[in-house]
């Protein structure tokens, strides 16, 4: 992987020039427009690029569609055509391309409004990436890897770690259950994925009704095997299901991901993926860590930002005497993987996009690791690791929390500028509590998330606690990091965070996780990558009266509780020696698609192609000799649109995976 990264570091830097907002040669500018993207002198701009106008709400209200119009202009490519459109909240003017730009040029674009006699055009530029979408898409899929390296690294040293327990025998789809008490009503998901000992992937919904282990998939409400890897499967408020699906893409071995969107049946509705090159590349890679849908229809996705960087150049140019000393470890052509934050609209117009490039800086990582990798054969640095991006109701910004920065953030709509920078080294909030350590920071955080009464709910990992911290409210002294579950009380205007709230009686959570507030004030914690449990559900007094435990080896990214309604017809699949479907390739799909498969055990496969009724379609019997992976081609050309479902059965199990047909 390395030398497939390097032979493209020869290729021009531009220089890193911070984007702005407005043209910084009009004085008027500030008045006419709200935001821009690219913004002036804005560099790596992607070769796909939607531009982004938002004017004052004055100017837009009163002009149509055609009123707009952009010259945009490559020194390398030329004059680019492309489709206007007006977000469906008529706030936002975009611009899609018809061609890609050309690597490392510049781009002359003006933006002018017919009939608007006070508006005077806009006319600025920006700079194009000199990484190719080819190049992008290798940089995603190793970082991908990387990741899921670093997982099964932590939870190998997680079994080390104080109060963890190995009581579980492996099975995919094993899950204690020990419920203690009443508990708020609702059903479990989670989405254990990835084995030390044997990869999966599970979406799982499950009672909590049972108090035994059950590999039998009839104590789950609902179950699917999901090749590769997924994760976050949870209710969105209007009640439908997202989920993050990864996948190996049958065209090149990359690995790629999207957010699935499934209706209260489990079918699939909708699927959202990185805005910027989806119409190009339609495998590109989603992100795990986030995604949300508001009650206007819009989206909220996160993505990563790859660039090459002299990592040496940037450590000695830091000024800090720490960093200056690991800066002879640094390689002077690092790839480094920033954070995007999108929003697309109803139609998938994206119309605001955050750029951690611009904002949060590489030396500002919370430790050397996420600057100088540990390993001398590695080449990614991730400075930033978004896990979280939401709106936050109370004003209609964005929070966003920065895993690698130790940071939480409050982000503007309007200029992606920061109101307020909580935690890391940039923090502006004292820390204060009831409790002697309520002062201690939160470290390598997940899920920050506004609840009902206004505060904030944390989850806090504490990777980076430093040794011999008491922990709050008592008098030991550790001599590792400690994971908490936090409420806080955010005065954001006096930046005081004050702890109201905390759950510390949990084993170390090196990774993942997250802290959902219940209706009946309980609290629903996921323990990430642990060893047992997995997840627990306690009072506001502090009382643990519901817990699950999954394979060890497993994790699940995120764990809740919704209320569910099973559909009628639920996936059933036991644990052995079943068939597996590991991509459709393409799907949707016009008039065929080839579904790629493997086998555990020789003997007769039959193939059945259902439409949303269940009702059968197309059948097929085939008698395959040996395991292994095989090829299969459906038939589509007949087919009217819609979601069909592909369904293996073998040996008495079978895998079901939704397939689309869009003429």
């Amino acid at each position: 992987m390395k030398f497939l990264l390097s032979v493209f570091l020869s290729l021009f830097f531009l220089p890193a020039l911070k984007a702005q907002t407005i043209d910084p040669n009009s004085a008027s500018r500030k008045g006419d427009i709200e935001y821009l993207s690219p913004g002036d002198g804005e560099s790596y701009v992607f070769q796909r690029a939607t531009i982004i106008v938002r004017p004052s709400k004055q100017i837009i209200g009163s002009h149509s569609v055609r009123d707009f119009s952009f010259s945009i202009s490559g020194d390398i490519s030329g004059v680019h055509n492309g489709t206007v459109a007006i977000s469906d909240d008529n706030q936002t003017i975009t611009f899609l391309p018809d061609k890609p730009f050309a690597l490392n040029e510049i781009v002359n674009a003006t933006f002018s409004i017919a009939h608007a006699e006070d508006f005077a055009p806009l006319s600025y530029r920006f700079y194009i990436t000199p990484m190719s979408d080819g190049v992008r898409r290798q940089a995603l899929s190793a970082l991908s890897q990387k990741i899921q390296e670093d997982y099964q690294t932590l939870m190998q040293s997680s079994a080390s770690l104080p109060m963890g327990t190995d009581t579980i025998a492996f099975s995919p789809a094993v899950v204690v259950i020990d419920t203690m008490t009443t508990h708020e009503d609702g059903n479990i998901f989670f989405s254990p994925t990835g084995s030390i000992v044997s990869p999966f992937s599970f979406l799982a919904i499950t009672s909590d009704t049972a108090t035994e282990s059950f590999p039998d998939s009839n104590n789950f409400l609902f179950l699917e095997r999901v090749n590769v890897g997924c994760g976050n499967f949870r209710m969105q408020p209007d009640g439908t299901l997202t989920f993050f699906r990864e996948y190996s893409s049958p065209t090149g071995g990359i690995f790629a991901g999207r957010i699935d969107h499934l209706d209260k049946n489990m079918h699939l509705i909708d699927t959202f993926q990185f805005a910027e090159n989806a119409a190009a590349n339609p495998n590109d890679l989603a992100d795990l860590h986030d995604f949300q849908l508001l009650p206007n229809g819009h989206a909220i996705l996160v993505s990563y930002d790859p660039r090459y960087i002299n990592m040496k150049d940037t450590l000695l140019a830091s000024g800090n005497a720490s960093l200056i000393a690991i800066a002879p470890k640094a390689d002077t052509n690092e790839l480094v993987f920033g954070a995007i934050i999108q929003e697309l609209d109803q139609n998938k117009n994206m119309i605001f996009q955050w750029r951690s490039w611009d904002h949060l800086k590489i030396t500002d990582a919370a430790a050397d690791i996420h600057m100088v990798p540990a390993n001398p054969k590695d080449t990614i640095i991730d400075y930033v690791h978004i896990n979280t991006a939401i709106l936050d109701p109370k004003d209609n910004t964005i929070i966003a929390s920065f895993r690698h920065q130790d940071e939480v953030a409050k982000i503007s709509r309007t200029d992606g500028s920061f109101i307020w920078q909580w935690g890391g080294k940039h923090n502006q909030f004292s820390f204060s509590g009831p409790n002697p350590g309520d002062t201690t920071k939160f470290s390598h955080q997940h899920d920050p998330e506004r609840i009902a009464n206004g505060d904030i709910t944390l989850f806090d990992n504490g990777n980076l606690r430093l040794k011999d911290t008491t922990i709050a409210g008592k008098d030991t002294v550790v001599n590792h990091p400690f994971t908490r579950a936090l409420e806080y009380s955010l005065d954001e205007v006096n930046h005081k965070a004050t702890v109201i709230w905390q759950y510390d009686s949990i084993p170390f959570c090196a990774a993942a996780g997250n802290v959902q507030r219940l209706a009946n004030g309980n609290s629903m914690i996921g323990l990430g990558i642990v060893v047992q449990p997995s997840a627990i559900e306690v009072t506001p007094t502090g009382q643990r009266i519901f817990q699950m435990s999954i394979q060890k080896g497993a994790f699940s990214y995120r764990t809740y509780r919704f209320p569910f309604t099973p559909p009628l017809a639920v996936h059933q699949i036991s644990s052995d020696n079943f068939p597996d479907i590991k991509s459709i390739y393409p799907n949707p799909a016009q008039t065929n698609a080839t579904v790629y498969l493997t086998i555990e055990k020789s003997g007769l496969l039959t193939i059945d192609l259902l439409d949303v009724l269940g009702h059968t379609v197309r059948s097929k019997n085939e008698i395959l000799n040996e395991a292994g992976s095989y090829t299969l081609d459906l038939d589509l050309h007949d087919l009217p649109s819609g979601t069909y479902y592909c369904k293996l059965s073998q040996n008495g199990n079978h895998i079901v995976r939704m397939i689309g047909v869009l003429k």
